[in-house]
């Protein structure tokens, strides 16, 4: 039986990540080479995602020349669908990687939407009604999302920043995901 799997944010060969700073100062990403970090995610990635599962990456793949990065994308277990990112390149060959492709994804199923942006509370409440729906994001990295967007102390979370800095460096299954609202 296959799994379902979460992703956001991976940024397979961006050297710049490796730059980047969280507020408190530590790296957002702390390795010692775009190369360590292309092969631990690979490696994070395939010893949880089977040939059969199913991946949604929530956007900004890769980051950089095409060819290099879908080198990469081909050695990754699952069958992959995308919500578009910032930073994704929709070109023939980058498009024909993915079985999906979206801009949002509302699942009414599992009471998720699908970005790679948090959604503006008006947004969120406009498309769903149902109290209960939990945005699914990336985007903002190390952070999560802004207090305002968080909920009610107590209450589920309607915002559940997945970028890879926030799953160790691996899809999430859905029930790992489920675990955070």
């Amino acid at each position: 039986m296959s799994e379902l799997f979460f992703v956001s944010d991976t940024h397979f060969n961006h050297t710049n990540m490796l730059t980047f700073t969280n507020t408190d100062g530590s790296k957002v990403r702390d390795f010692s080479s775009v190369d360590e970090m292309n092969e631990t995610m690979i490696d994070r990635w395939n010893a949880k995602v089977g040939k059969r599962d199913t991946v949604w990456h929530l956007g900004d793949v890769f980051f950089g020349p095409e060819a290099p990065a879908l080198a990469l994308l081909r050695r990754l277990n699952g069958n992959v669908n995308l919500i578009l990112g910032n930073h994704d390149h929709v070109t023939p060959d980058f498009i024909a990687f993915f079985g999906e492709i979206h801009t949002w994804r509302k699942w009414k199923k599992h009471n998720l939407f699908l970005s790679h942006f948090p959604l503006h509370p008006t947004t969120l409440n406009e498309m769903y009604s149902d109290s209960k729906v939990v945005n699914v994001h990336g985007h903002i990295h190390g952070s999560q999302a802004p207090a305002p967007l968080m909920g009610v102390p107590g209450g589920p979370k309607k915002w559940v920043n997945i970028s890879i800095e926030h799953t160790n460096y691996a899809p999430l299954s859905f029930d790992e995901l489920k675990e955070r609202f």
